[in-house]
C-alpha cells in the first residue's frame, strides 16, 4: 500500500519552477496522485518508494528538468500531523499567526548549537524544537529576525521555514485525500 508523503522544497520561487509541470514529472518517474498547494513548493504524492529513494528522485528531476538544486524536506503525512499536534504555541497560532513558523527538519537536530540560538534571539522572540521540526515565534518580521536568518545552521540540518498559514494550507491539502 502507497504512503501520503509530503515533499517540502526550498527555492522553487525564486527559480520559477512551475507547479503544474513538476507534478507532471514527478508523476511520469511513479509519483502517484501529485499534488501541490501554493506556489512554494509544497507537493503531496502517494509512492511506495522509501525516502531517501524519494529525495534523490526529486532532486534529480529538479535538477535536470528545472535546473534547481535543493534537498527536500520529506515526511510522512502522519509524521505531518504530529508536528502540528505537538504544537507547543496553540495561543499564538489563534492570536497572532503571521508570526509563527514552523521550520520542518529534514532530519532530527542531533547537535543544535542552543547557546548561538540564544545568543541570536530576541527578548520576544521563542523557539522550540520538536523531532521534526522548529516552531519559531517572532513579533517582527521573520525575514529580518536575527535568529531565524540562522536557524537552520544552529540547528544543524536543512530546514524548510512555512508560515503558520502555509502550514493550514498544507494540513487542508493533506486532510483532502
Amino acid at each position: 500500500m502507497s504512503t501520503l508523503w509530503l515533499a517540502l522544497l526550498k527555492g522553487v520561487n525564486r527559480e520559477n519552477v512551475p507547479m503544474p509541470e513538476l507534478e507532471s514529472a514527478l508523476t511520469e518517474r511513479g509519483f502517484l496522485a501529485v499534488r501541490s498547494v501554493l506556489e512554494g513548493g509544497n507537493l503531496a504524492f502517494r509512492s511506495e518508494q522509501t525516502r531517501d529513494e524519494l529525495e534523490e528522485a526529486l532532486r534529480e528531476i529538479l535538477k535536470s528538468n528545472f535546473g534547481v538544486r535543493t534537498r527536500p524536506v520529506l515526511l510522512k503525512a502522519s509524521q505531518f500531523q504530529a508536528v502540528l499536534q505537538d504544537n507547543p504555541v496553540p495561543d499564538k497560532c489563534d492570536v497572532s499567526p503571521g508570526n509563527v513558523h514552523v521550520l520542518f527538519l529534514r532530519k532530527p537536530a542531533l547537535q543544535p548549537d542552543f547557546q548561538q540560538i540564544e545568543r541570536f534571539k530576541e527578548s520576544s522572540e521563542a523557539w522550540y524544537l520538536l523531532d521534526d521540526a522548529l516552531y519559531l515565534y517572532t513579533p517582527g518580521d521573520f525575514q529580518k529576525s536575527k535568529l531565524a536568518v540562522r536557524l537552520e545552521r544552529l540547528v544543524g540540518v536543512g530546514t524548510a521555514p512555512r508560515s503558520w498559514a502555509e502550514v493550514m494550507d498544507i494540513r487542508q491539502l493533506l486532510d483532502s485525500r
